[in-house]
């Protein structure tokens, strides 16, 4: 097991065998870094585990964990065990099931290896922006986000859009980002953003070049509108909120 350098754990769950049986729940698995030198790779898939001390691993993907933390601390803790991480990919992750604690309960998480944050499907803008605020990552880092906003139904329960106006208390991307950007100096590195709707999505890039480059992105956010909204209304909207993606220097 010590050669051991890619890992996949995936809990599917088993049927009991009669309405009067009870799906067993076997302890929390938990990854030791010292037992597993060489581990570079590791992969959950519904699965609740703990990472301790796991220095060498660099790869983190974290699939369907929605109903496996209970609570913010958890899946902190998980990432705080791999502080050598370069790829986080959370995929389909529904954190409005857990609390978002105040400044009492603040732990920053240091990544300051981390090349790539992709978070496909993250569920509610608020439980993004709390999950952002704690963890510090480098500059050259990119941020790859995927969500989307239904309204009246995940999002501030606000009211359907149809016509061509927009509540001014209603955001399209910027309560998805924290107001506090100081440990994520990506967002301020930003020197051009392009802006792009079709076919009820949204893309903001952020780009560290003065023109827009591949090589050059630092922010990508998809942001799934549903055909809810008013997609002229949605671009006024995004003109407003441009200025909280890329803060004053």
């Amino acid at each position: 097991m010590t050669s051991l350098s890619s890992l996949t754990m995936n809990d599917i769950p088993v049927s009991p065998r009669s309405s009067s049986e009870s799906p067993s729940h076997s302890p929390a698995p938990c990854i030791h870094g010292d037992r597993l030198p060489n581990l570079r790779s590791l992969k959950f898939v519904r699965t609740k585990a703990s990472i301790v001390d796991a220095h060498n691993l660099t790869s983190l993907v974290l699939d369907r964990m929605s109903k496996s933390y209970d609570t913010w601390n958890e899946l902190f803790d998980t990432l705080s065990g791999c502080p050598a991480l370069k790829y986080l990919d959370i995929v389909d992750f529904d954190a409005d099931s857990m609390a978002v604690t105040g400044p009492a309960d603040f732990q920053i998480i240091e990544l300051r290896h981390l090349h790539t944050l992709t978070l496909t499907e993250f569920e509610g803008h608020t439980s993004l922006a709390f999950f952002l605020a704690h963890l510090s990552l480098p500059r050259t880092a990119t941020i790859d986000i995927t969500t989307r906003k239904e309204p009246g139904l995940y999002f501030h329960h606000v009211t359907v859009y149809n016509d061509d106006s927009l509540n001014p208390s209603v955001t399209v991307f910027a309560d998805a980002v924290p107001r506090d950007k100081i440990l994520l100096p990506m967002f301020s590195a930003i020197r051009s953003i392009k802006v792009k709707t079709k076919n009820c999505r949204l893309e903001v890039e952020g780009f560290t070049s003065t023109e827009p480059c591949p090589s050059a992105l630092s922010v990508d956010l998809y942001c799934d509108l549903g055909n809810l909204y008013n997609m002229r209304s949605v671009q006024r909207r995004i003109v407003l909120e441009l200025g909280t993606l890329s803060p004053p220097l």
